[in-house]
């Protein structure tokens, strides 16, 4: 059991650092930052985003001592953040509802933020800071879709790219 819970933690958290310096190099970097970055000079962004996120981790590994604990900090942000968006984006995408996905997700984390720390451990009827902040977010997305379902979606992308 123990190494099934160790196996599921390393998992998620190579998974995570992958993801942030793929995020980092991809997103950022070569977006906003270097258009023409070589190979070497992705790889030393790749490394230092994995470094500082690896500080980052053990700092929040000296405050949660607790693997468990640890999880369900991290799921609660994740849930408000990633379910909505996942859901449009499979099942309802279209580029009118990327304004509103993006206002749910940050109001889905903030609430949860909310929730979580001023709160504390007792929650008004059982409800949990990662349901709150879904709820939040799905009535976000409700309320922000309609009022900029005619916005014009900004261009990210320059011909060429991806």
């Amino acid at each position: 059991m123990i190494a099934a819970i160790m196996a599921s933690v390393m998992s998620s958290a190579d998974s995570c650092l992958n993801c942030l310096a793929a995020i980092a190099m991809e997103d950022y970097y070569r977006r906003h930052l270097n258009r023409r970055a070589s190979d070497h000079q992705l790889l030393r962004v790749a490394r230092q985003t994995t470094l500082w996120a690896g500080v980052a981790s053990a700092a929040c590994a000296y405050f949660y001592r607790n693997v468990a604990d640890l999880l369900v900090f991290v799921y609660d942000f994740w849930a408000p953040g990633m379910i909505l968006p996942f859901l449009v984006a499979v099942f309802w995408y279209r580029p009118s509802r990327v304004y509103a996905t993006v206002a749910s997700m940050v109001a889905g984390m903030s609430a949860t933020a909310i929730w979580r720390f001023t709160l504390g451990p007792s929650y008004p009827y059982e409800l949990g800071p990662a349901l709150f902040g879904f709820l939040v977010a799905v009535l976000t997305f409700l309320v922000v879709w309609p009022l900029t379902c005619r916005l014009r979606l900004r261009r990210w992308f320059q011909p060429g790219d991806v």
